[in-house]
């Protein structure tokens, strides 16, 4: 009941658009809101308010929605295939869910004629009609940052767009430089696509990038910036770190990776029965490494994410090593794997040619994988 109150709130306040923007009693702001600590919420978020002082409606419209309740979710959304949707929410509820979750936001007043409030209001209204109302969403370019970006992207609104000496990854890492495995993970899974030079609009995929530029940008029919400079109406709660978040922080991947081959060493030079120790071990690694291949085959080939293709981690990753792992041990087993080690060597500077990044710590399980050999050929010796 209460959200068929808010819609039909919503459908009065546009029908009478037309009579109210002439008093230019309308306010449109931008509400940028401070990262969060999952996945879902590390990068912000966006959101366009609208008030009315004479009737209260206080509105924000966000382009971020989604539900848990999709039929096949986490199969769309691995595929590429799931829909985001603009909702229309209460303020005072917006704003209490950021607060209870501890995190900030910061406003942006709209600077707009009565001509470009009304035409931002029917813009709105006609993209919350639920033949509209839903988009294909797409992690860098269509987002609920960039559907914002993307309505001032007039005649009307100048901007001075230039390219930057920044990623896509780039801005990624910025953003997770307190996630080590997160950042780890997307590099993994992203492919080259990710490693091209970017713009300042396309900067804009993120929220506090959007926040930043936009008040770049400015309004051709008054001469002002479009916004104003942003303020901070919450303030994100003071959160001490966690020891599991500190311990994170400290056993990122090359600190992970480089135990784990300190202990292989260690391990085959300590061991009586070195063969069935490299045998099991090399099994277990070689399955983990196939399976890593298979998802990022799986992501390049198997899905409509345009930016885990072209992804060549899996020169090194390979799948074929899953098929190393269920191989009886011996010659063959021994020259399939030094050919898949081969080109693993050679992936990262395969990968500064294309151009990709190359995580430093994928260099330590090359290393690992170089060591296994090795070890096979020091018991051959022996």
């Amino acid at each position: 009941m209460k959200r068929f109150f808010l819609i039909l709130t919503a459908v009065l306040a546009f029908s009478t658009i037309s009579a109210r923007c002439a008093d230019s009693l309308y306010r449109f702001s931008l509400l940028t809101c401070t990262p969060g600590t999952s996945s879902s919420t590390i990068y912000g978020h966006s959101a366009i308010r609208v008030q009315d002082p004479v009737t209260g409606m206080d509105l924000v419209y966000n382009y971020g929605t989604y539900s848990f309740n999709e039929p096949n979710f986490l199969w769309k959304f691995l595929r590429g295939k799931l829909k985001y949707s603009l909702s229309v929410s209460r303020y005072h509820n917006f704003y209490n869910s950021y607060a209870l979750r501890g995190r900030g936001i910061y406003e942006q007043d709209f600077i707009l004629t009565e001509a470009q409030t009304a035409e931002l209001n029917d813009f709105l209204a006609d993209n919350y009609r639920p033949e509209n109302r839903n988009y294909l969403y797409d992690f860098l370019e269509d987002n609920c940052a960039t559907r914002i970006r993307d309505i001032f992207n007039r005649s009307q609104y100048g901007f001075d767009d230039m390219p930057t000496d920044r990623t896509w990854r780039d801005e990624l890492h910025r953003m997770n430089s307190g996630a080590k495995w997160m950042s780890y993970g997307i590099d993994l899974i992203l492919g080259s696509r990710c490693d091209r030079k970017i713009t300042l609009a396309q900067e804009m995929f993120l929220p506090d990038r959007l926040s930043e530029h936009i008040a770049s940008y400015h309004n051709i029919n008054t001469g002002e910036s479009l916004t104003t400079l942003p303020i901070e109406i919450l303030r994100p709660a003071d959160e001490e770190m966690s020891i599991f978040g500190k311990l994170a922080l400290w056993a990122n991947p090359i600190v992970i990776y480089s135990i784990l081959l300190l202990i292989y060493i260690f391990t085959f030079l300590k061991v009586q029965k070195k063969e069935k120790f490299i045998n099991i071990f090399s099994t277990i690694f070689y399955m983990l490494i196939g399976i890593g291949g298979l998802i990022i085959a799986f992501m390049w080939f198997g899905t409509d994410h345009v930016w885990t293709k072209m992804n060549w981690n899996i020169l090194w990753m390979n799948p074929l090593f899953l098929v190393a792992a269920f191989m009886r041990k011996g010659r063959i087993r021994f020259y399939f794997t030094g050919v898949l080690t081969a080109l693993a060597i050679l992936a990262p500077f395969i990968m500064l040619l294309i151009p990709q990044y190359f995580s430093p710590a994928n260099a330590i399980l090359i290393a690992l994988m170089c060591f296994i050999l090795l070890s096979y050929q020091i018991m051959k010796k022996r």
